[in-house]
């Protein structure tokens, strides 16, 4: 197996629209930016220490969700890098106020810290992602993925509402 995917999760257990609010906004540009990045290069980013992994979650809670996941969780674990089913998964926890200026800006700015928390592992594989990173990530990418984004979430709705049609008819015939 090799990281497929890396993907940038916003949550807040406080407050679930401004969660998936920036899922949407940074997240999701995110994900499309680094399989920019990564595309035509999975060779680099295999080997024995990833097998069974192809996904990469960094998961950043709020710290009001923080707070209350302390409270009950005693496991609650931030920065540590853990592999899971198919996943490689980091868990932190950030106000998510430092996320400023424009959707670029917001997007480069989740993409600076997961490079900061990538090198908190161990694995190879992450080594070369951040150096990778490193080298392609441009103004350009991000726009492109902005762009992407934002087409295949237009699509994921339009689709949604056409499903949700067809099952009020169907009912309706009932």
């Amino acid at each position: 197996m090799a990281f497929r995917e890396i993907r940038f999760h916003f949550k807040d257990v406080t407050d679930q629209t401004l969660s998936k609010e920036l899922n949407i906004e940074i997240g999701q540009p995110f994900g499309w930016t680094m399989d920019s990045i990564m595309r035509g290069n999975f060779k680099l980013y295999s080997g024995n220490e990833v097998k069974g992994v192809n996904l990469v979650n960094l998961i950043c809670h709020s710290t009001a969700s923080e707070v209350k996941l302390m409270e009950t969780s005693q496991n609650w674990k931030t920065e540590e890098w853990q592999i899971g089913l198919n996943t490689y998964n980091c868990t932190i926890a950030k106000d998510f106020n430092i996320f400023t200026g424009s959707r670029a800006n917001k997007v480069t700015q989740a993409i600076n810290l997961f490079l900061e928390i990538a090198k908190l592992s161990d694995l190879p594989q992450m080594n070369t992602l951040i150096r990778q990173v490193n080298e392609k990530l441009n103004d350009s990418l991000i726009e492109k993925a902005i762009v992407k984004a934002d087409k295949e979430w237009k699509a994921l709705l339009e689709n949604a509402w056409k499903y949700e049609k067809i099952i009020e008819e169907a009912t309706k015939k009932t």
